[in-house]
């Protein structure tokens, strides 16, 4: 019996560990790619002209983010985005019709 109630012991240890470790991963993660949307939404600010023009026609003066919240990162290859990826304002363009480099959708036949 009691080595019965050690190992339940032990178990519940284990689980609440991995349940720790998971939340500061996810934290890690979280902070990770806060800092990715600031390195975007700083780019942006400081090159505005290499936004794409259909962007800009389509979003017009809402297509600029007002903060790095406002951005979607996404993992379509992206060649003139500065991570390499497509960048979406998810506020000016809910239904990320239009990456603000290249000028793709989210959603590609």
């Amino acid at each position: 019996m009691e080595r019965t109630k050690a190992l339940i012991a032990a178990h519940r240890r284990a689980i609440a560990e991995k349940q720790q470790q998971k939340q500061e991963l996810e934290a890690e993660q979280s902070r990770h790619m806060d800092s990715i949307r600031l390195y975007v939404f700083n780019y942006i600010v400081a090159n505005p002209d290499k936004l794409h023009q259909n962007t800009v026609f389509e979003c017009q003066a809402t297509a600029v983010p007002t903060s790095p919240d406002d951005l979607e990162l996404d993992g379509w290859e992206c060649p003139t985005s500065p991570t390499g990826e497509c960048v979406y304002n998810d506020v000016a363009d809910p239904m990320l019709d239009y990456c603000l480099f290249c000028g793709e959708p989210y959603e590609r036949k």
